[in-house]
C-alpha cells in the first residue's frame, strides 16, 4: 500500500505541474512568446552560452530571461549586464525550476513594459 500511495502521489505532482505548464504555455501563445529552456550541469556553459546568445539577438528581439538558481543571483547579475529583464529565482534546494516558479517569473515580467 505505502508503494502505491508513493506512486500516486508521484503521478499527482507530475499533473499539478503539467497542469501550471499547459497554463504557461497559454500565456507565451497569447503574448506571442517563444520560450527556450536551457538546461544543464552546473559549470557546462549555459550562462556563457547566453551571453553570447544575447548579445547577437538583443538588438533585433525583445529577450528576457527567467533564470533560476540554488542560492545565488550572480549567473542573474551577468545576463542583466547584457541590457535584458532578467528575474532570478532562488530554487532553495531543487536545481530546476517548476511550473509555478516559471508563472511566477512571467507574471513579474507582465507587470513591466
Amino acid at each position: 500500500m505505502h508503494q502505491t500511495f508513493d506512486a500516486a502521489l508521484e503521478l499527482n505532482l507530475l499533473q499539478a505541474n503539467q497542469d501550471g505548464a499547459d497554463h504557461n504555455r497559454a500565456h507565451f501563445d497569447q503574448w506571442g512568446i517563444t520560450c527556450f529552456n536551457v538546461m544543464s550541469s552546473p559549470g557546462a556553459g549555459k550562462t556563457a552560452l547566453l551571453e553570447a546568445t544575447l548579445a547577437k539577438l538583443n538588438t533585433e528581439y525583445q529577450i528576457a530571461v527567467i533564470e533560476g538558481d540554488m542560492t545565488t543571483e550572480l549567473d542573474a547579475d551577468r545576463l542583466r549586464r547584457c541590457g535584458v529583464p532578467v528575474i532570478a529565482i532562488n530554487t532553495g534546494r531543487s536545481c530546476y525550476l517548476d511550473s509555478k516558479m516559471v508563472a511566477g517569473g512571467i507574471h513579474q515580467l507582465a507587470h513591466r513594459d
